[in-house]
């Protein structure tokens, strides 16, 4: 069954949202990948309401790995779009792909969005992300049709994707040692 989470004033932001809508809708039933692929910002927007759902940064693993796969299957989608010279088509999923690499970013840090006011400025707090990260991502918002936007998020997901595998090993290396040293 469909419900429904209020938007909270810190997540209006264009072109994300404040184009009248008011909620964001999700079904419990149905599979986080399916829900990732149709809106964005579900899971974050629910924690700031309060509302009890999946937290996808509190298993980031299997969250992430989801989402990078989708934006592996929509980047060839939106490459050709752009290719075409048809913008308007691709600015949809370019919005949709950027507000999933920004909860990409968080997720990989521990953390939920919590707001998307100032965010170029709230990027500053996560120790983990792509370098000039907050700059990258306001030059993709300002043009979110445009083909050197395109290449930017590109650039930026293969980054944090290397950090996030790089943080996967690392917090592996370390289970293994925890398991096998005898204090």
């Amino acid at each position: 069954m469909m419900q429904y989470i209020a938007i909270p004033d810190l997540f209006f932001r264009r072109p994300f949202f404040g184009n009248g809508e008011r909620k964001v809708g999700y079904d419990e039933t149905t599979a986080f990948t399916e829900i990732m692929r149709h809106a964005y910002f579900v899971y974050d927007i629910a924690a700031v309401q309060l509302v009890e759902l999946y937290k996808p940064w509190e298993n980031p693993e299997e969250a992430i790995s989801a989402v990078l796969s989708l934006w592996k299957e929509a980047k060839q989608e939106i490459a050709l779009l752009l290719r075409q010279r048809k913008r308007r088509e691709a600015e949809g999923p370019m919005i949709h792909f950027t507000a999933h690499f920004l909860s990409v970013l968080h997720w990989m840090n521990g953390v939920g969005i919590s707001s998307l006011q100032d965010m170029d400025q709230n990027m500053w707090h996560l120790p983990v992300k792509p370098i000039n990260v907050g700059e990258r991502i306001l030059f993709i918002l300002d043009g979110p049709s445009h083909y050197h936007s395109f290449i930017q998020l590109s650039e930026l997901y293969e980054e944090a994707e290397k950090q996030f595998l790089k943080q996967m090993v690392v917090k592996k290396t370390r289970l293994k040692r925890k398991k096998t040293s005898p204090l």
